[in-house]
């Protein structure tokens, strides 16, 4: 979990297998618990489009569905 100055960024970060880095605030309560990172797993998810002065953050996601792998 990462805090953003910012407001645009940071959460949860997630790294793809590809090297892309997401960033979500919400995590579904299975992933809430204390667990020991990093953690594979498959994920569901939608981009989040930001608007005004957070435009040009693109990787802001919402988790539709986690599981472990």
């Amino acid at each position: 979990y990462s805090d953003s100055v910012t407001g645009c960024a940071g959460g949860y970060q997630i790294k793809t297998e590809s090297g892309e880095n997401y960033d979500t605030y919400v995590m579904p309560k299975a992933f809430t618990k204390k667990l020991k990172l990093p953690v594979d797993v498959w994920i569901r998810f939608e981009r989040i489009v930001q608007t005004g002065g957070c435009s040009s953050f693109t990787q802001r996601i919402n988790i539709k569905t986690i599981r472990k792998r």
